[in-house]
């Protein structure tokens, strides 16, 4: 996990990061891998996938991709507040999933999203799906 805030300005005492290895895949077709078990591969968020930082430096046309990413929440500390996920960029249509439930869809190319997830989120271990078309 990486540890850095990336605006000081607006540090707050609960923050976390998600950047860092995420499940990754590349879908050769529109087909839905919400429901997979596993991805195929491993991404460096915050870096995009044609990114040799990312680890995926994959140059080709991206049509469809898949991240994933689980983390634990002790949902008794964030009771009644407002949980914030920041997306800082992402491709055109973007599908925001918690736990398999949408939470939302941004559209409109390579720009940041937030969107507060707490309504989704569950006791112990989480799972956030980033569906990229």
């Amino acid at each position: 996990m990486r540890y850095e805030y990336p605006r000081p300005d607006f540090k707050r005492d609960n923050f976390i990061t998600l950047n860092g290895e995420w499940d990754f895949e590349i879908a050769s077709k529109k087909a839905s891998l919400l429901n997979k078990d596993e991805l195929d591969g491993k991404i460096n968020v915050p870096f995009c996938p044609e990114s040799s930082l990312s680890g995926v430096n994959y140059t080709g046309f991206i049509n469809h991709c898949y991240y994933r990413k689980s983390f634990e929440v002790d949902t008794k500390k964030i009771k009644n507040k407002c949980v914030i996920l920041h997306i800082g960029a992402s491709d055109y249509y973007t599908k925001l999933y918690v736990n398999k439930r949408l939470v939302t869809l941004n559209k409109g190319g390579y720009i940041g999203f937030s969107v507060d997830i707490a309504p989704y989120l569950i006791r112990g271990m989480n799972t956030i799906d980033i569906e990229v078309i």
